[in-house]
């Protein structure tokens, strides 16, 4: 899902700003999960290219692995326990190279109040932007795919807490920022299809 082959300005994007849109569908209204991806699908032939926020990048990766038999994944929003914002290590968000240093949000800095992805078999999965750094560190720049789900938000490493979260937006220094509260978003016994 973040690097798509799709032909030149048919881009599929992430943008931090956007609306929940094609995930809302199939969360208030389960039976309709095939028009959730239907729709996607349809859209993505826009002449403009498709803008999606964290939502819909965390439903459409749990619509894709769920429809290769991993039937444990789920769709997580994910958030500082007291509704902070908060700051994050540097990204590149769909779908901007991977593997140039450049593509990073070094010199300008990405700030949520909340992020989605999926949970599955204990991991965490975000496919709607690469991570500059690892868990300890170095240099990663990849998506994380198979990160533990509380190491996702913040780990400490050497004197330091590396994973999602740098600092509150009011701190603004590193630190270990309260642990996430995770909310399954999608009802218990629901499969998106």
């Amino acid at each position: 899902m973040y690097e798509n082959n799709r032909s030149s300005g048919k881009d599929v994007y992430y943008d931090p700003e956007q609306e929940l849109y094609y995930f809302y569908i199939s969360l208030f209204d389960p039976s309709q999960a095939a028009l959730f991806i239907g729709l996607f699908i349809t859209d993505m032939d826009n002449a403009g290219g498709l803008a999606m926020g964290c939502q819909d990048y965390a439903g459409i990766l749990q619509a894709a692995l769920q429809s290769q038999g991993i039937a444990d994944s789920r769709f997580q929003r994910f958030k500082a326990r007291y509704s902070e914002a908060f700051w994050t290590w540097p990204l590149s968000l769909a779908p901007t190279p991977l593997g140039s240093t450049a593509s990073y949000s070094i010199s300008n800095p990405i700030w949520f109040f909340f992020h989605c992805g999926v949970s599955c078999n204990g991991y965490r999965a975000d496919s709607a932007a690469g991570y500059l750094l690892s868990l300890n560190g170095s240099n990663y720049k990849d998506i994380v795919w198979n990160w533990q789900v509380l190491a996702h938000w913040q780990s400490p490493f050497a004197g330091a807490y590396y994973g999602l979260v740098f600092s509150r937006i009011e701190e603004n220094v590193n630190e270990h920022v309260d642990q996430e509260i995770t909310h399954n978003i999608l009802p218990s016994g629901i499969t998106l299809y």
